[in-house]
């Protein structure tokens, strides 16, 4: 199950993914845009439930799944021809 949140409120996304399962989630995932995990940040979302956490590789890091490279060459190849 999705969670929309702004990833710097940490506490609320912990407290989701700790209620979602006895509202009948079979999962909780996370996807961040930039993967700024301070301390042990990765591992309480991981104890907290989490199955996976996916992020762009705007910022290196364990848990980088998705490619901005393609997607801002595409976006600028009409600003620069």
């Amino acid at each position: 199950m999705p969670i929309d949140s702004i990833y710097f409120n940490f506490d609320l996304t912990l407290k989701f993914t700790k209620l979602l399962p006895s509202a009948g989630a079979a999962s909780v995932d996370v996807a961040v845009t930039h993967a700024l995990f301070a301390g042990d940040a990765l591992a309480l979302i991981i104890a907290a439930g989490v199955n996976r956490v996916w992020s762009t590789d705007c910022i290196a890091h364990a848990s980088n799944a998705i490619s901005m490279a393609p997607l801002l060459a595409q976006a600028l190849k009409p600003l620069l021809v």
